[in-house]
C-alpha cells in the first residue's frame, strides 16, 4: 500500500465529520430550519424537509468536490 497518497482535507477520514456538520447546518440557515433543528432536533423535520436538506447538502458536497478538484489540476 502506498502510504504517500495524499487525501484532499475535504476527504480526509479525520475530517469527514466536520465537514458533514459544516454543510449539515449551512442547509438548515439556507432553508430556515436551523432554530426549529436547534429546538426541536432533526427528527422534527418533516420527510419533505429532511429531503430539501439532503438535496442542499449534496449540492454542498459537490461545490465542495468541485473545489477541491480545481484546486489539485
Amino acid at each position: 500500500m502506498n502510504r504517500n497518497v495524499h487525501i484532499p482535507d475535504p476527504y480526509h477520514p479525520n475530517q469527514v465529520d466536520l465537514h458533514l456538520d459544516e454543510v449539515q447546518q449551512r442547509a438548515l440557515e439556507q432553508l430556515g430550519l436551523s432554530e426549529q433543528v436547534n429546538r426541536q432536533g432533526l427528527d422534527s423535520l418533516s420527510p419533505e424537509q429532511a429531503a430539501q436538506v439532503g438535496q442542499v447538502m449534496a449540492e454542498g458536497f459537490a461545490a465542495l468536490a468541485a473545489n477541491v478538484n480545481q484546486q489539485s489540476e
